[in-house]
């Protein structure tokens, strides 16, 4: 069937007028008539024709001056030259100048017809040829600026501008669901009478795939050919990747829209191509996302390598350390036992006092540096918080910085991983430290604990500037900081946050009045009894009397412990090397061996295999000191043998228990041994039992 057109007949015979406006009219075509000139023109500025046929001979205006006028006004009408015989040569003359065509009078209708629509079918192809020019134009630049840049932000207002103006819509919104957002709008041209919230629940109807909430939201789904769109009505076409929704195109038009075929071929392709590029922009900001993480984790790789060489370092100065630490605590104990005067008395327990307190930093430098496994056992929640407010003592000393503790003395003992909950309180001090350091005025971290209702409360309390609120619930997230470039990873509270939680405990993050408070809660575990044992009256006590043999390196070790042990009763054996050991062994008796595991030459390890291999029944009644417990080699072979460790520095006390630990789980074994019970006397160097 051929297109309907809009046709203007021009004619001074009003008969003729008439009978062809009557033909075209009842073959579906509009129709203007004019009797002149003049008339042709005015309509021609009203209106625009697809066909006009212009009569050559009229009383007001030449044909030909009126075909140049037309041409002018309406540039892409057709013209048809009516004309008599009289004006053959003027009709000819008139087809020349791009007039498509002339009719002769008298001429049958018919005719008319068939020329009239065939001009018709021309200029209908002539304009879908244009529109089709149009829409691939279209699609080339909106290929062309969606690829140009893979930040959406950049190129979408543009391509949404030229698919808007290929549609003829009034409002057109690009929507994108990003790794790194919520789904927002990316590109708009014009105004949509629908508010955004409506807006925005559509797309989010659409990205879970089910219908709107709101009726005025339409959601093309492979009907897109035909849709109607009423003027109060949004339409949003989906763009997908992989068959799943990613996003979507709005559209709206003040008057409707039926979408035609054609208009569905334009989105159908624009919708692939914009898809296509929304695509790549997800893909590429999940590359940017894997690259930060492959970043964070290469720098913690790198942070992890100098924490292993900062703990082996801190291994081996802890090492150097706790042997000469061990002499002076326990010849200042000794000092002290031998009834001096009050003043070398005092002296000396001073010198003790200094010494333990230099062992108990070394003991909390070398907790916090090692990369303990999760261990639980029972807690003192407030000797965790005390070891912590030591280590980092001569920090907050230096800043004029003042602590406060309030710890309930009656707090309960709880499981817990010792080691772990340090960590959580060195760092919540570290950071109150820091921020208090911004401020003016006095800087006092108060920490107190307390028990309510079966679980212990701690908390640390600041007064320095506080956490902004907008923060405030983000200061537990991962790689979230405010401090410098490289004055902080983000990392802490948010491992604080783990060990808590792994506890099965709260922390949060408060401002108070000033500053702000870190509040941990922790459940009351109530650690296993081993085995109920009845308390024991020291002075009732028997000691047992041994042949030990003491083997260290350190010289000034090896006499501690021939002093000491010799002033308990037992005799004692000292040599600095392990081959010396085996030459005693191989003349001599002895009970019980205390060994370093550290040694030049035949070192712990190879000393304790030998005596497997030659004294089984001693190696099993073998102490091992170490200073170094830090060492993967020492922890494993402690591990592999199951000895006794006896850690330096060391007290007589300890000392003194981990031997009758020894001595009496073997009591039964050493029956008919020099093994006697000591109750007094000193049995020294060469005593014998």
């Amino acid at each position: 069937m051929n297109p309907a057109g809009r046709v203007l007949i021009v004619d001074d015979d009003e008969g003729m007028r008439l009978t062809v406006q009557y033909v075209l009219a009842d073959r579906g075509h509009e129709v203007v008539s004019a009797p002149s000139g003049a008339a042709a023109l005015a309509a021609i500025q009203e209106q625009t024709f697809d066909v006009a046929l212009i009569d050559l001979s009229l009383p007001d205006i030449a044909g030909e001056e009126l075909i140049a006028e037309v041409r002018r006004a309406s540039p892409e009408t057709a013209l048809i030259v009516i004309t008599g015989f009289a004006s053959v040569d003027s009709a000819v003359e008139a087809v020349n100048e791009r007039v498509r065509a002339y009719l002769r009078k008298p001429f049958e209708m018919p005719d008319l017809i068939q020329r009239v629509e065939a001009e018709l079918e021309a200029r209908h192809l002539q304009l879908e040829h244009r529109r089709m020019t149009a829409r691939l134009v279209t699609l080339n630049q909106i290929g062309a600026l969606a690829g140009r840049s893979l930040d959406l932000n950049e190129t979408m207002p543009e391509c949404v501008a030229l698919l808007a103006d290929a549609v003829e819509a009034d409002w057109a919104e690009m929507w994108v669901a990003l790794p790194t957002d919520n789904c927002a709008p990316v590109g708009t041209a014009g105004a949509c009478r629908l508010n955004r919230e409506e807006i925005a629940d559509g797309v989010r109807a659409l990205l879970e795939q089910r219908d709107p909430p709101n009726g005025r939201i339409r959601i093309a789904r492979n009907d897109l050919p035909a849709l109607s769109i009423g003027p109060d009505e949004a339409l949003l076409i989906p763009l997908e990747a992989q068959a799943q929704p990613i996003g979507a195109i709005g559209l709206q038009w003040s008057d409707g829209r039926t979408i035609e075929s054609h208009d569905g071929e334009l989105l159908g392709t624009a919708v692939e191509r914009l898809a296509a590029a929304a695509q790549n922009s997800r893909l590429y900001q999940e590359l940017q996302q894997s690259l930060v993480q492959l970043e964070r984790a290469q720098k913690t790789l790198v942070r992890n390598e100098k924490l292993a060489t900062a703990g082996a370092l801190i291994a081996g100065v802890a090492h150097e350390l706790n042997n000469p630490l061990t002499a002076i605590l326990g010849f200042s104990e000794y000092l002290a036992s031998i009834q001096p005067t009050e003043v070398a008395a005092s002296a000396a327990q001073r010198v003790s006092a200094q010494a333990r307190r230099c062992a108990r930093i070394v003991e909390n430098l070398l907790a916090f540096a090692r990369q303990y496994e999760s261990e639980r056992e029972p807690v003192d929640l407030n000797q965790v918080i005390r070891d912590a407010v030591e280590l980092q003592a001569y920090h907050l000393r230096v800043d004029n910085m003042e602590v406060k503790l309030d710890l309930d003395p009656a707090l309960p003992m709880t499981e817990a991983d010792p080691h772990r909950l340090q960590q959580v309180v060195i760092n919540l001090i570290t950071n109150a430290h820091h921020a208090m350091r911004e401020t003016e005025g006095a800087h006092v971290l108060s920490i107190s604990t307390r028990a309510v209702d079966g679980r212990l409360v701690a908390e640390f309390s600041d007064t320095g500037p506080g956490i902004p609120a907008d923060i405030l619930p983000l200061v537990f997230d991962p790689f979230f900081t405010t401090k410098k470039l490289g004055e902080g990873t983000g990392l802490g509270l948010s491992i604080c946050y783990g060990i808590i939680t792994e506890h099965g405990g709260t922390i949060e993050a408060l401002n108070g009045e000033q500053g702000a408070t870190f509040r941990i809660e922790l459940p009351i575990v109530t650690p296993v009894a081993e085995q109920d044992e009845k308390p024991t009256d020291p002075e009732q006590e028997e000691s047992v009397c041994a042949r030990i043999l003491v083997v260290d390196d350190e010289e000034v070790v090896v006499e501690l412990l021939q002093r000491v042990l010799g002033e308990d009763g037992h005799w004692v054996r000292g040599v600095t090397d392990g081959r010396t050991a085996q030459e005693l062994l191989a003349n001599e008796d002895f009970d019980l061996v205390i060994s370093d595991v550290k040694m030049p030459g035949m070192d712990g390890a190879e000393f304790h295999a030998y005596l497997q291999s030659v004294r089984p029944d001693l190696a099993a009644r073998t102490i091992f000191m170490t200073g170094d417990r830090l060492s993967p080699d020492t922890a494993e072979f402690l591990r592999s043998c199951n000895a006794r460790l006896l850690e330096k520095p060391f007290d007589r006390d300890k000392l003194e228990a981990v031997i009758q630990e020894a001595l009496a789980e073997d009591d039964n074994k050493l029956e008919g041994s020099a093994l006697h019970l000591c109750k007094s006397g000193n049995a020294g160097e060469d005593q014998s039992c």
